[in-house]
């Protein structure tokens, strides 16, 4: 464990940055964060302690993994993170 996913990706004009991690069987949590110019603007965090006996939780993780962050791409490129995105970098839209 201790995988992850990394993309880049644009979105009204902007490079954003996302990162999905498991932080592994210490510390049961999959963390799923998003960044623009190395500043965090949302984190989805899943912890999966209950699971953690699971015979086959490699993959289990996996798919939760992917699942978290292709869930935290539909909140983005659905519009509703653009408040958040406004608030936290005080605008909106391209170029910036």
């Amino acid at each position: 464990m201790g995988t992850g996913f990394s993309n880049d990706i644009s979105y009204k004009g902007m490079l954003f940055h996302i990162e999905t991690e498991d932080k592994g069987p210490g510390i049961p949590t999959i963390t799923t964060s998003l960044f623009y110019k190395g500043m965090v603007l949302y984190t989805k965090r899943i912890n999966y302690s209950d699971i953690i006996k699971f015979e086959r939780l490699n993959e289990v993780i996996d798919e939760l993994m992917r699942k978290q962050h292709k869930d935290v791409l539909k909140e983005l490129f659905g519009g509703k993170l653009d408040s958040l995105i406004e608030e936290k970098l005080g605008f909106q839209g391209k170029g910036q």
